[in-house]
C-alpha cells in the first residue's frame, strides 16, 4: 500500500508531518516520536526473503521472491508452486511450469527473456547495470508500441543493447554486438535505424567520434595513455579538415593509431593486422583512410608539448609509409 508521508496527522503529536517508520513485520506505518499507529496494512515491496529452517532437515529452506520490476506489468500477488527437491514428481513439474505460464502474460513473460538475454550480452561485454537497465528501457518502449511483429526479436535485443551503449557514451562497434548474437551485423544495424525512428530518437542521439573509442583500442593494444593522445589528436584534426569525411569513427581511429605507432620507437610499434584484429575492421579499410591522411601528415603532427615521450624520440613525420 502506497503512502504519503505528508499526508498524515498524529492526533498525539499534533503534527501534519510526523517522522513515520515503516514497520514491515506488523504492517504498520508508526510515528517515531510517540508510537502511534497511522496506518495499517503497509506492504514491503522490495525483495522477499523468508526462511523456514525449523520445517526441514537437509534441504535449505530459504527462499527469495524478486523485487518489483517497473518495466514488466503490475500482475500483482501470486502463487508459485514449488518443485519437491526429493523426488521425481512429474505432476508436479507439469503443474509448475503451466501454473507459470498462467501467472504471467506473454508480454511479461516476451520481457523476461529479452532481459535475460540483454544481461548475457552486458555481462560478456563487462558492461556495467546502468547500460543493461538502459538496454531493457529501451526494448520495454519497443515492446510496448507492439511493434516487434515480423521482426527478429533477437536483433532487436542486439540493437536495444548496442543504443544503450550510444546514449551512455561508451558505444560498441555492431560488430562487436554481433559476436554475441546469431545474427548478422546488417540486421541489428536495421533494426538500429528502424527503433531509432520508432522511439524518435535522433535528437537525443549524441554522433559517434572516433575518439570513443581511441581509450578501448588503445588498452587493448597496451598503448600508454601518451600514445592515445596523440592518436586524438590526429583523428581530431583530420576529421575538422574534412580529410576522412564519410568514412567510419572506427576506421578513421585506427588509422589514427596507425599513424601514430609508425613514429614509435619498436616497443610500442603494432601491425595493422593487430589493429585490425582490436578494431573490428579490415586491413584495407585502415589502409584507405591513412591514405587518406598521408598528403596532409605533417599539419596532423601533435605540437610536440602534447606528444608522449615516446613518440618524441622515435622517427620523424618524412618516415611514416606511403601505405
Amino acid at each position: 500500500m502506497a503512502y504519503n508521508a505528508q499526508s498524515h496527522y498524529c492526533k498525539i503529536c499534533d503534527s501534519h508531518e510526523p517522522n513515520l517508520v515503516e514497520d514491515y513485520a506488523t504492517g504498520d506505518a508508526i510515528c517515531s516520536d510517540c508510537g502511534a499507529v497511522l496506518e495499517e496494512g503497509v506492504i514491503d515491496m522490495t525483495s522477499e526473503w523468508r526462511t523456514f529452517a525449523s520445517d526441514s532437515g537437509s534441504v535449505d529452506p530459504s527462499r527469495v521472491g524478486a523485487a518489483a520490476n517497473p518495466l514488466l506489468g503490475d500482475s500483482g500477488l501470486s502463487t508459485m508452486v514449488a518443485r519437491d527437491p526429493k523426488g521425481n514428481n512429474t505432476f508436479g513439474d507439469n503443474l509448475r511450469k503451466w501454473n507459470n505460464r498462467g501467472a504471467q502474460s506473454s508480454s511479461d513473460r516476451n520481457l523476461i527473456n529479452a532481459f535475460r538475454d540483454i544481461d548475457r550480452m552486458a555481462e560478456h561485454m563487462s558492461l556495467p547495470p546502468k547500460i543493461a537497465n538502459s538496454s531493457k528501457e529501451y526494448y520495454a518502449k519497443v515492446e510496448k508500441h507492439k511493434s516487434l511483429r515480423g521482426r527478429s526479436t533477437e536483433a532487436i535485443v542486439a540493437a536495444c543493447v548496442y543504443i544503450g551503449c550510444r546514449m551512455e557514451g561508451v558505444p560498441r562497434t555492431l560488430k562487436e554486438i554481433a559476436a554475441l548474437t546469431s545474427i548478422q551485423k546488417k540486421e541489428i544495424g536495421s533494426s538500429f535505424n528502424y527503433i531509432k525512428k520508432l522511439l524518435k530518437l535522433n535528437e537525443t542521439m549524441d554522433y559517434i567520434k572516433p575518439d570513443d573509442f581511441l581509450t578501448r583500442f588503445c588498452s587493448h593494444l597496451d598503448l600508454p595513455e601518451g600514445i592515445r593522445l596523440a592518436a586524438g589528436y590526429v583523428a581530431e584534426k583530420a576529421t575538422a579538415m574534412r580529410l576522412v569525411a564519410g568514412k567510419s569513427p572506427i576506421s578513421v581511429a585506427a588509422a589514427a593509431i596507425f599513424f601514430i605507432v609508425q613514429l614509435c620507437p619498436s616497443e610500442h610499434f603494432k601491425e595493422r593486422s593487430a589493429i585490425s584484429k582490436i578494431a573490428g575492421v579490415s586491413e584495407v579499410t585502415i589502409r584507405n583512410s591513412y591514405k587518406d591522411m598521408y598528403p596532409a601528415r605533417a599539419d596532423l603532427m601533435p605540437p610536440k608539448d602534447k606528444f608522449p615521450k615516446a613518440v618524441a624520440e622515435g622517427k620523424g613525420v618524412d618516415s611514416l609509409p606511403s601505405v
